[in-house]
């Protein structure tokens, strides 16, 4: 795995990655694999310390204390691991009986996720308004819950939706699939080699066999966390 244009390198059987604004590349040789995502309220409930202290970081979940309430998932795969079904029940279960207090940050937290995937937020001050709270406020609860300040979110946001677009419609062109807050496809292609290391041609020129099959939905929720 590495995130960026950082080398990729072996990890941990149980990695985990913090909030994320460049490209995750994976590799696997002959494995089984699961994942768990955690929305912005989710890491509210069940992660330890602000998410931008591993944003754009690979780290050790079975040891890294942001992720200590998820030690026993390893366990759980382990323990019936030919049984797929079995096994999201149980993970579903342990994750649901976990005894986490509510983040008194919450509803703020749900409010600016939705923001965020509002297309017609395009700009911080609006966003800060939709929320309700000011834009110190809104500074501080992305940083803590998001990973990211608030104008690298909906720069994301704008692209995700863009990529979303281009991925979920096979024959759409770029030009079609731009988010109506950038200014022309010049600033999309920038923007693109931000993200992504690469131009829209060469990713488009690439097999995305994982982000057609596992990652649609979430792009089709316009950039799931």
């Amino acid at each position: 795995m590495s995130i960026g244009d950082a080398p990729t390198e072996e990890n941990t059987p149980f990695a985990a990655n913090g909030p994320t604004s460049q490209s995750l590349r994976v590799g696997f040789r002959t494995s089984q694999t699961w994942s768990v995502g955690l929305s912005p309220v989710g890491w509210a409930r069940y992660a330890n310390g602000p998410a931008s202290a591993i944003a754009n970081s690979i780290v050790d979940a079975s040891t890294h204390p942001a992720f200590k309430i998820f030690t026993a998932i390893p366990e759980i795969i382990a323990a019936t691991p030919d049984d797929a079904d079995a096994v999201v029940r149980q993970i579903d279960t342990f994750l649901c009986q976990i005894d986490s207090p509510r983040s008194p940050h919450e509803e703020k937290v749900i409010a600016m996720h939705e923001a965020l995937r509002d297309p017609s937020v395009g700009d911080v001050e609006t966003l800060s308004e939709r929320v309700g709270i000011s834009r110190r406020t809104l500074e501080r609860l992305a940083s803590r819950f998001f990973g990211f300040p608030p104008k690298t979110l909906l720069r994301r946001q704008r692209f995700l939706r863009s990529l979303g677009k281009f991925t979920i419609e096979p024959g759409r062109s770029w030009s079609a699939s731009l988010d109506g807050h950038y200014v022309d496809q010049a600033h999309f292609v920038r923007e693109f080699r931000a993200f992504m290391e690469m131009t829209p041609s060469e990713y488009a020129q690439m097999p995305h066999p994982v982000l057609g099959n596992i990652f649609t939905k979430r792009l089709t929720e316009q950039g799931a966390h």
